[in-house]
């Protein structure tokens, strides 16, 4: 089954939360979660790796919507990355 391009963006947009969550230091669960610095960055690999997939689904790059929320949130959670690592 494929995906829309509304549906990837649905999807996608966790991962924007998620990496924003995590760089704002308020994302769910942290201290239930007892997440060090590592857990933390490949957290947020794993959600830019997952925008970097929608990002080259054919019906998303055919598709007119902005795609700026998400490859802002990629750089800002590579950044994130680099600043604690």
């Amino acid at each position: 089954m494929s995906l829309t391009a509304a549906e990837w963006y649905t999807i996608e947009d966790d991962s924007v939360l998620g990496i924003d969550q995590i760089i704002a230091n308020n994302y769910p669960y942290l201290d239930i979660l007892d997440w060090d610095q590592t857990d933390k960055n490949n957290f947020v690999q794993r959600n830019i790796d997952s925008i970097n997939v929608m990002l080259l689904e054919q019906v998303v790059i055919d598709d007119s919507t902005s795609k700026t929320k998400y490859t802002d949130a990629i750089a800002a959670g590579t950044t994130y990355i680099n600043n604690n690592s």
